[in-house]
């Protein structure tokens, strides 16, 4: 019976007299994504509901009366009574995508494995017909959250090949993102191979509609980490180099392009710049920009606003 749609008429039963919490309590497993009470015909009241069953229960109708009103009894423990669920819109599946994607920041291990379980549980469930760019690239957002990588790559390759192109430029950027996150875990010749994907990806973007600060952000942290998994020294030096190079290019774009301080790329160039054994004195300026805006009170701040002055005074104290 999974997937079934129940319908059923109370004949004789107006339906003004039919309560919210009444129609609530006759579904009260969270696979029924919708439930409602529509006229049938004067002086009776329809009552429709969808259903997800596991393949070993039933959900049972039943009448005391012929005009009794009907009760659902959901046979599974509570314990499984959540674990099925389908929706039945777009919305609803992007909605609950997002509910996935908030909380896997701060996420326990034990509630990132659930938060997974929910995300792979709409992966299946979803059918073919909403699988669209949008959708698939809220799913890769999900799972590079969860930093399940390997279905990142997976939900933003679909996402990019589906056609009429509904997904965002940023679905191919947030693949590069995740291949380059995820060969950090892989032998030299497979992180080697998703980087170069990765590299030729962004570079197309750049190459077809402009560079952007974002773009070339990406591009450094794939010569950087490049560079940490590089055995041999003198190519690790140039990844760096070249780490080093992109985010100063990043930096120096959105400072001109956008008025905006990017402390995130600026701090990875002078690191950078620091390892790599090069004098203070050409940085300064940007150093010290970075440094005050750092210290500037911010609104809501996230993640890297909030680690942006100590990684700002470490530069500091670094070179001094």
């Amino acid at each position: 019976m999974a997937n079934q749609a129940i319908s059923f008429v109370i004949p004789g039963i107006p339906i003004e007299t039919i309560s919210e919490p009444e129609i609530a309590g006759l579904l009260n497993v969270r696979a029924a994504s919708s439930h409602a009470i529509v006229p049938a015909r004067r002086g009776e009241a329809r009552a429709a509901a969808r259903v997800d069953t596991a393949p070993d229960s039933i959900v049972k109708i039943e009448y005391s009366t012929p005009t009794a009103r009907p009760a659902i009894a959901d046979p599974r423990p509570a314990s499984t009574a959540r674990a099925a669920f389908r929706f039945y819109s777009k919305r609803e599946y992007m909605n609950e995508l997002r509910n996935i994607s908030a909380p896997a920041k701060g996420a326990s291990s034990q509630e990132a494995e659930e938060l997974r379980g929910r995300a792979a549980e709409l992966d299946r469930g979803c059918p073919s017909t909403m699988r669209d760019g949008e959708l698939l690239f809220a799913l890769g957002e999900a799972y590079k959250a969860l930093k399940d990588f390997p279905s990142a790559i997976d939900a933003y390759r679909n996402a990019i090949a589906v056609p009429r192109a509904s997904a965002p430029i940023e679905a191919l950027e947030q693949l590069a993102n995740v291949l380059d996150r995820g060969a950090r875990n892989e032998e030299a010749a497979k992180a080697s191979q998703l980087w170069a994907e990765a590299e030729k990806l962004l570079s197309i973007l750049n190459a077809a509609i402009g560079p952007s600060g974002e773009r070339l952000s990406l591009l450094g942290a794939i010569s950087k980490r490049r560079g940490e998994k590089e055995q041999d020294k003198e190519k690790r030096g140039g990844h760096y180099r070249r780490a080093a190079e992109l985010y100063r290019e990043a930096y120096t774009f959105r400072r001109a392009k956008e008025n905006l301080i990017d402390t995130s790329s600026g701090i990875n160039w002078l690191m950078l710049e620091y390892s790599l054994g090069n004098p203070y004195e050409p940085l300064r300026e940007a150093a010290e920009e970075i440094l005050a805006y750092a210290r500037l009170p911010k609104n809501s701040p996230d993640f890297w606003a909030r680690v942006a002055l100590p990684d700002a005074l470490t530069v500091e104290y670094l070179f001094a």
